[in-house]
């Protein structure tokens, strides 16, 4: 055994370990995701070190059909229980066996679309958590659809789904129920969208069964949230840059402990005026219900208009026609955009 050892430590040191390591918290991964994470995107030596780890049957290696159409699918690779002792051997503690690694090919897409998210924000300052281990925290059904839970820098926790280009009704019926039942455990909710078309499907579907749950349900395309939640890890800071741009004084962030009428969080002041800003930049079913609650309701109280931002017109559409025509709306534009990122680089840099 010591000969053995002695090779496992010679052949798997670096990046190869590396390599092994992360196939243990990730379960599968792409060659490209390989790539990124350990040879700085560029490329072709993860070739030639996946080849050798595969001989050394340390790894296992399979095409993903379906994956890019019309050519060959992309690779996908998870470790052996041979790469589980060449870790142990060379001192890395591991607390997965193989059956905690063990997955279904029809699941291989969706974690391997979850790693992606998961990989890119940790990158940024997040924490994350995939489904098997969200499930057990939060005791949730094996079976829910749920891809795992993202923590921003702040500490918020968010579960977190991607939608297809045009995932079926079924299927989004089945993620708003998953987030109706376990909102008083996990309650704050990401949902990526890879297409339109589903994108309308969970708000028209979300407003007929009422998914709002008051806290946060946000909805946008997959794209563009991991460009936001990668240029602007926090809300503070995405609060930030929007006044920056739209020139608003920010005067709060939170609810003071003695505040006995604040509807919104964050009150600003814009031109001499103060106000709540309300974003509506997610299409957030769970803001929508609350923006239109306030105009019934709390302004009778509080006397603050709102600022309400928003990128997509179907997300200003989710509000009442009065809601829409008494505060001050504030679209987002590509141009507006690209100034909260240059706002935001000049902060960090």
């Amino acid at each position: 055994m010591e000969t053995l050892v002695g090779e496992y430590r010679e052949q798997l040191n670096g990046v190869r370990l590396s390599i092994l390591q992360d196939l243990v918290e990730y379960r599968t991964m792409t060659t490209e995701q390989i790539r990124n994470r350990h040879f700085g995107g560029r490329g072709n030596h993860v070739n030639n070190v996946l080849v050798e780890l595969r001989k050394k049957k340390y790894l296992k290696s399979t095409l993903l059909e379906g994956s890019r159409q019309g050519r060959k699918g992309y690779s996908c690779h998870r470790i052996t229980e041979k790469g589980i002792t060449a870790l142990l051997d060379s001192g890395i503690e591991v607390t997965k066996s193989m059956n905690d690694l063990y997955l279904r090919t029809a699941q291989l897409r969706y974690v391997l679309m979850a790693n992606d998210i998961m990989m890119n924000l940790k990158r940024n300052g997040w924490q994350t958590q995939d489904s098997r281990q969200t499930k057990n925290e939060y005791n949730l059904d094996a079976r829910d659809n749920i891809l795992g839970r993202l923590e921003d820098p702040d500490g918020k926790r968010y579960g977190f789904y991607v939608l297809e280009t045009n995932s079926n009704v079924r299927t989004i019926g089945k993620i708003q129920s998953e987030i109706k039942k376990n909102s008083m455990k996990l309650p704050n909710y990401i949902i990526f969208s890879k297409g339109q078309a589903s994108y309308e499907k969970f708000v028209r579907f979300g407003e007929e069964v009422q998914l709002a749950t008051g806290s946060d349900i946000k909805l946008i395309s997959l794209k563009m949230g991991m460009n936001i939640f990668t240029e602007f890890p926090t809300q503070r800071k995405w609060a930030e840059a929007l006044s920056a741009v739209f020139g608003f004084r920010i005067i709060s962030t939170e609810v003071g402990e003695n505040t006995t009428h604040q509807s919104f969080p964050i009150l600003i002041e814009y031109k001499g005026e103060e106000m709540y800003l309300a974003d509506m930049t997610f299409s957030d079913l769970s803001m929508a219900s609350k923006i239109n609650t306030y105009m019934d309701a709390g302004y009778r109280w509080e006397k603050k208009r709102l600022f309400i931002t928003y990128m997509l017109a179907d997300s200003f559409d989710m509000l009442s026609a009065e809601s829409q025509s008494y505060h001050h709306s504030q679209d987002i534009t590509q141009e507006d955009y690209a100034r909260m990122v240059s706002y935001s680089n000049k902060e960090d840099g």
